[in-house]
């Protein structure tokens, strides 16, 4: 609304300018044609000539005319601007929080926070939602060694490893962890030993 009387307001002062402008330089031709023709190339001949000519009726209302011109188009212009600045804000729309943060599919997270690290998967092993509770799946612990897999293995490396997983099932991953390097420093190079230092060293660097 307020631009449409802006708009309105401007071009009806824009008419009465024009109006009196001609009105000014026909009564400047009337009265002499240098007049006339000053007025139409030289700048202020126009203003010049209606203080020269004021006790003119129709000079006067010629001015008067092109006077009431100025308010009008001024506050047309201003309605005019005042609206446009209106529609431009009312057109922004501010983004909301849900807009801006998009939501990640659930087929794509596939890490689970709460879930605790395992300390020892066989690379046979498939990951689990569970807890592992042992930290490599247990070696044979027969009395006598497996002369096929470790043909140096010593008698200790049992015991190390049954104090390694004891110590792991109670949450002293230290203790565990030492035991565990003992057995393997019984039997080099075994893979139950090796693994289970591995993923133990995980939790102690986890938990730090």
């Amino acid at each position: 609304m307020n631009l449409l009387l802006g708009i309105a307001l401007f071009f009806l002062g824009f008419i009465l300018a024009i109006i009196g402008g001609f009105w000014t330089l026909i009564l400047a031709f009337m009265d002499h044609w240098g007049w006339g023709l000053a007025c139409l190339f030289i700048p202020f001949a126009g203003l010049v000539f209606i203080i020269m000519k004021w006790s003119n009726q129709s000079v006067r209302r010629s001015f008067f005319l092109q006077l009431a011109s100025l308010p009008l188009t001024g506050l047309g212009m201003l309605f005019g601007g005042l609206s446009a600045f209106n529609l431009i804000s009312n057109s922004t729309i501010p983004l909301s929080e849900d807009d801006i943060f998009v939501e990640m599919p659930e087929s794509e997270v596939s890490i689970d926070t709460e879930q605790e690290l395992s300390p020892i998967q066989t690379p046979a092993s498939s990951p689990t939602p569970e807890v592992a509770v042992s930290p490599s799946p247990p070696p044979p612990l027969s009395p006598t060694p497996n002369t096929t897999s470790s043909p140096t293995a010593k008698p200790d490396y049992t015991q190390y490893m049954r104090i390694g997983y004891a110590a792991f099932d109670q949450g002293d991953y230290q203790t565990a962890l030492i035991n565990f390097k003992r057995a393997l420093n019984q039997r080099p190079g075994d893979s139950y030993a090796t693994k289970a230092i591995e993923n133990t060293e995980a939790i102690i660097n986890r938990n730090r």
